[in-house]
């Protein structure tokens, strides 16, 4: 989930992501490395477009393992609280 807050007043609004929208962000990440010209961001970008490919990957396996009934996945349209 990725929280959006334009301002600090307003409400949290969640977002469901899912795991071809993190391998399209990272293919985006990889082009911008490639075409930046200085070396850290470049680097900083491939970087986060790893993270996003890994995190894609957990995704896939996360939906596999619920989709062969072994895992039950929350569908609340609210986060669990911590207590």
């Amino acid at each position: 989930m990725i929280e959006n807050m334009s301002n600090a007043d307003e409400a949290y609004e969640w977002v469901w992501v899912d795991a071809t929208y993190l391998r399209d962000v990272a293919q985006r990440c990889t082009v911008l490395a490639r075409e930046c010209p200085h070396i850290v961001t470049s680097h900083q970008l491939e970087a986060i477009a790893v993270e996003l490919m890994q995190k894609a990957a957990e995704l896939d396996d996360l939906q596999k393992t619920d989709r062969e009934g072994c895992l039950t996945v929350a569908t609340s349209a609210e986060p669990a609280r911590s207590k």
